[in-house]
């Protein structure tokens, strides 16, 4: 399941920022397991500049090099971290 989660932005460009992140991935069968989080979080560097990004966190690694080139499009920083396992609810 590929999580994308979006940290530093304002609430309404957070939600913009989610609708486009769906619309890029929309042609992709993953889709429907894909999931935007987003944190309420104010992310600054050592001047104070606001420096928003997007982490994707991905329980399979198999598209994450296709979806990380996609997110390149919306020009905003970009962490990946690979998580070592995943856990459905039953």
């Amino acid at each position: 399941m590929p999580n994308v989660e979006i940290h530093g932005e304002a609430p309404w460009k957070a939600e913009d920022l989610s609708k486009e992140i769906f619309e890029l991935f929309a042609d992709k069968p993953y889709v429907e397991e894909m999931v935007v989080t987003i944190y309420g979080t104010i992310v600054t560097d050592f001047k104070g500049n606001i420096q928003p990004f997007i982490r994707l966190v991905n329980s399979c690694q198999e598209h994450s090099e296709e979806i990380i080139e996609r997110l390149k499009i919306l020009g905003i920083d970009i962490e990946h971290l690979k998580m070592e396992s995943f856990i459905p609810k039953e």
